[in-house]
């Protein structure tokens, strides 16, 4: 009986050690890689991502989960401090909104607009990261609509960026300020559309 239990006992060990052990294996994913890993901090505030646990949609039914937000940094953390190049008071101040976006040739599709206090708030700062790979706090499910996809091979973009308040517009002579965006590739075949993160061939 003492032997039987002891059996039982290693397996559930082993069991839970292998689950803990391994993470979720996503089919499509892009913008998690940390692109500072030699401790500079980044040149742009902003980052953004998507994930998906497939890749093949009907064309009337493509969502991704889309991740977004923002890094406050200072020399030697793990972007976890304040930005040490723009106060984030400064940047309420001089921004009007936060856009967030799918675009197409260039062209912008305006998802949702943030106001600046939220968006510069605990709930879209970038926890930190894990293995190599940013840790997002805000993520939403995002449908891409049929008519973006205009052609059998491209790609679209989904991405974020800061509109300037008018008086800094007068003052930078310029209307956007941080701007990033990550690409979805596609392909299409009949009713069905195959994103990827990199160019089909």
């Amino acid at each position: 009986m003492l032997k039987k239990i002891i059996c039982i006992g290693v397996i559930l060990v082993m069991a839970f050690s292998f689950g803990a052990g391994c993470g979720p294996e996503w089919a499509l994913e892009s913008g998690f890689d940390d692109k500072w890993t030699n401790g500079n901090p980044p040149v742009f505030p902003f980052q953004c991502a998507y994930r998906s646990d497939k890749t093949e949609f009907d064309l009337d039914d493509v969502t991704l989960t889309f991740f977004y937000g923002n890094i406050r940094v200072t020399a030697g953390t793990s972007y976890t401090g304040e930005f040490n190049f723009i106060d984030r008071e400064e940047l309420i101040e001089r921004t009007s909104h936060i856009e967030v976006y799918w675009s197409q040739s260039g062209e912008k599709t305006i998802i949702k607009t943030i106001p600046p206090e939220e968006f510069f708030s605990d709930g879209y700062v970038l926890a930190g990261t894990e293995n190599g790979k940013f840790i997002y706090t805000h993520s939403e499910v995002l449908t891409i609509p049929r008519e973006i996809f205009e052609d059998s091979v491209n790609k679209i973009a989904l991405g974020i960026r800061q509109v300037h308040t008018e008086e800094y517009r007068i003052l930078a002579n310029k209307t956007f300020g941080f701007n990033e965006g990550v690409a979805v590739h596609y392909k299409i075949t009949g009713n069905t559309v195959k994103l990827s993160a990199k160019a089909f061939k």
